[in-house]
C-alpha cells in the first residue's frame, strides 16, 4: 500500500506494513479504513482469505 493510500486510510504506515507482512491482524475498523483508502469494498480485501479458509475445512 502506497503512502497516499496509507494517508487516505488514516492508518499508520508502520501498521499497514505489519498487516502486509502478516505480523498483525486488522480489526474491523482497520479493514473499513483500508478499503476506504484503497477505494474498494471490504469484501475485496477479505474475499481471497475467506475462500482459502473455506477450502481448508
Amino acid at each position: 500500500m502506497g503512502e497516499a493510500q496509507s494517508d487516505a486510510s488514516g492508518l499508520e504506515r508502520s501498521y499497514v506494513g505489519r498487516l502486509e507482512r502478516g505480523g498483525s491482524q486488522p480489526t474491523l475498523l482497520a479493514l473499513l479504513k483500508l478499503a476506504k483508502g484503497l477505494d474498494c469494498e471490504v469484501v475485496e480485501l477479505i474475499g481471497p482469505v475467506e475462500r482459502a479458509f473455506r477450502r481448508r475445512k
